[in-house]
């Protein structure tokens, strides 16, 4: 849904110049597609916090970004020859972030990350303090409401950061619901 909803229009002017953030990247395919699809973007960082997921990650990221140029090996990093974006698969734990962490977003992406009602504060509070961060910074976060109470907890703990928060039902073939949250300053 998340690779879908970055195919529809405007979406180009949304990343366009942008240092996009991928929370729970998994296998990288939101971010492969976002990469091949859209020129313009300045960095993306596909970030997980799983060693075999991060190692596969990297892996899908070498083998679909033809033509870029590794920087670094470990933890990932390739620039394209023809736009300079700069790619990355970085480790990031939500349970360890902070306000020291070292990492600037203008977009949060992530998709299904909304599941484990323990690691929802972690995860409310990394976005808030990557989008309070960064000057415009705007996450969009397509979920799959597979659990009510989960889906309620979530909602409710973003409530309590002050940041605007709007919530949409996106159109599909799902037989659970999906919805875009989009939270940002308000």
């Amino acid at each position: 849904y998340l690779a879908c909803w970055l195919d529809g229009q405007d979406r180009a002017r949304l990343v366009e110049g942008s240092r996009v953030v991928e929370l729970g990247a998994g296998s990288g395919i939101s971010g492969i597609f976002a990469l091949k699809r859209w020129r313009g973007i300045k960095e993306y960082s596909f970030t997980d916090c799983h060693g075999k997921v991060l190692h596969n990650l990297g892996h899908n990221v070498e083998r679909n970004c033809v033509g870029w140029s590794v920087v670094r090996e470990e933890p990932l990093e390739m620039v394209s020859e023809d736009s300079g974006t700069v790619a990355r698969v970085m480790e990031l734990n939500w349970e360890e972030f902070d306000e020291d962490t070292k990492l600037e977003a203008d977009i949060i992406l992530g998709a299904d990350i909304v599941f484990d009602p323990r690691l929802l504060p972690s995860l409310v509070k990394t976005l808030a303090i990557l989008i309070r961060r960064g000057a415009g910074c705007e996450a969009f976060l397509v979920c799959c409401v597979r659990n009510e109470e989960t889906w309620q907890m979530f909602l409710g703990l973003l409530g309590q950061t002050g940041l605007s928060v709007s919530t949409s039902l996106l159109e599909g073939d799902s037989t659970t619901p999906v919805c875009m949250v989009q939270v940002s300053k308000l």
